[in-house]
């Protein structure tokens, strides 16, 4: 949920060959944008973190974690690029008891330290630094019986200390400065989107109102434009995207009821991407001028099963990362990562395995070199 695009974590799967270098596809400027790179690998259930130094070697992190490979695996840089933090399981029974066993994790580079940082009875399932912040994590996650907590809480690794705010972290994001969380809230029979002021009185507003489920999805670099998404009633599978100013101004409806897993503003905020089921689309920020730029893009012989996040959209190269779902079967989960040109012009995969590889790294993730300076 994160997270403006220009300052957006932009995570990009390279090629790996096991016993060989990882090398990137042949994208302009995409290898130069990356500061950090890490993956996890599976092998026999079990997962291993591991980084890719500067000179091509591979480094292992962790190991003996159980990371969700579907609808719970959560990852996130801190600012500087220095640090990661995400959530995983340290037993096979903590993975599948509900998640319950989910925990948050961080990992330093620069003191080679993984710490644990939540051993409690929830499944910790959200996990995201604090824009703004130094060195500060937010998370939030779900009971025994599966219902999400009410709040969500705020730890500075620097100092130990800890705060929380009403509002669920999976539905909700944060201002580019971290000072506002924007999030869903319920009453009197009716979905709507909320601002929490984190540095002292709370300051709520309901800008957008709906008998159906709303979501916040982005916000533009400026902190002005939330883009979010209302849920169909009978199927949950479609939604339809919507913009508002913060204060609650010029609201407009941007597409009809689709397929619509994630959205981003362009650095500019003068056109929004979008991804819908198999495909991604850029319009206008005023919802005209529609364009497909993928046309279903196809994995060998097969499509892939779904487009699903918005990485990022680079000013410099105008180049989008998505990030695509190419695996049938959710025991056997792969992500691959496409660029592509906003004009249209290129599409170009990232990624490259063997279809028939299982020690194939499932997740890569890697830091933008922006974020550090």
């Amino acid at each position: 949920m994160v997270k403006s695009v220009k300052s957006v974590v932009l995570l990009l799967t390279l090629v790996f060959c096991l016993g060989s270098a990882i090398h990137a596809g042949d994208v302009s400027g995409a290898e130069a944008l990356i500061a950090r790179m890490v993956f996890f690998r599976e092998i026999e259930g079990v997962m291993s973190l591991y980084t890719v130094e500067d000179s091509g070697t591979i480094r292992q992190l962790a190991t003996d974690l159980f990371l969700p490979l579907i609808g719970g695996a959560f990852l996130s840089w801190s600012n500087d690029c220095e640090m990661i933090a995400f959530n995983a399981a340290t037993t096979e029974e903590g993975l599948y008891r509900r998640g319950i066993g989910l925990e948050v994790f961080t990992y330093s580079f620069q003191t080679d330290n993984l710490q644990q940082i939540t051993d409690n009875e929830y499944m910790d399932s959200n996990v995201f630094w604090l824009p703004g912040h130094d060195r500060t994590i937010t998370y939030a996650g779900y009971d025994i019986e599966g219902s999400p907590l009410p709040e969500t809480t705020v730890y500075n690794l620097k100092t130990n200390e800890q705060s929380s705010f009403p509002g669920e972290l999976r539905n909700g994001l944060f201002a580019p400065d971290g000072t506002i969380f924007y999030g869903t809230g319920f009453s009197e029979n009716r979905y709507s989107i909320y601002a929490f002021s984190l540095t002292g009185e709370q300051e709520t507003r309901y800008p957008v109102m709906s008998l159906n489920l709303l979501i916040p999805r982005r916000i533009s670099n400026d902190g002005t434009r939330l883009l979010y998404t209302v849920a169909d009633r009978t199927y949950s599978n479609l939604s339809s995207l919507h913009s508002v100013n913060v204060n609650g101004t010029n609201v407009q409806q941007l597409t009809e009821n689709r397929e619509i897993r994630d959205a981003a503003w362009s650095p500019d905020a003068t056109q929004v991407v979008y991804t819908d089921a198999n495909n991604v689309w850029i319009m206008q920020s005023d919802g005209s001028q529609k364009t497909n730029l993928t046309s279903r893009l196809r994995i060998g012989d097969n499509y892939f099963s779904y487009a699903d996040w918005l990485l990022g959209w680079d000013e410099d190269t105008d180049t989008i990362l998505v990030q695509a779902v190419t695996s049938e079967s959710p025991r056997e989960v792969f992500i691959d990562i496409f660029a592509l040109q906003a004009d249209g012009s290129s599409l170009t995969r990232l990624t490259e395995r063997q279809e028939d590889d299982l020690l194939s790294p499932r997740y890569w993730n890697a830091c933008l070199k922006s974020e550090s300076n």
